[in-house]
């Protein structure tokens, strides 16, 4: 195989039963914070996309629940540089806990601004509340992917 590879998270969400199935190709392992204040990471099912001749990939799904946090974000976020700092996944959860009770719109336009207050860095990052107002409709399913 080649020497060129991607990483993507791509999920698949119905908001009737709260569901995410999803697969994760080496990308930058989401944070799920739990009703309770536990944080999950969705690891890895499968490597990278395009390295690896032989590629396998699991499929895994959870069930969110109205007050949980689902945060799928690029390395442009926790990447983004300030000098040798980078704003980090620390700085990234903590971010996240502070503002996880706060509509989906807040949390998105909070975390840019602490990226961008730390490097002046534009990232992509994208996320999931569904009790948000980016909620779908009863029995519709979204898509997210990020690569």
């Amino acid at each position: 195989m080649g020497q060129h590879y991607a990483t993507m998270f791509f999920g698949l969400y119905d908001d009737a039963a709260r569901r995410l199935t999803y697969v994760n190709c080496g990308h930058n392992p989401p944070f799920w914070i739990r009703a309770d204040g536990t944080v999950q990471r969705l690891a890895a099912t499968a490597t990278v996309i395009g390295l690896f001749e032989r590629w396998n990939c699991a499929v895994e799904s959870i069930e969110l629940e109205p007050t949980e946090l689902l945060a799928v974000f690029s390395d442009g976020v926790s990447e983004a540089e300030r000098g040798d700092e980078q704003f980090g996944e620390e700085r990234l959860l903590q971010s996240l806990q502070e503002l996880r009770g706060r509509p989906a719109s807040a949390v998105v336009a909070a975390v840019f601004a602490r990226v961008q207050e730390f490097s002046f860095f534009l990232a992509e990052f994208h996320l999931q509340i569904p009790r948000s107002g980016l909620r779908a409709r009863a029995g519709v399913q979204r898509r997210v992917a990020v690569g």
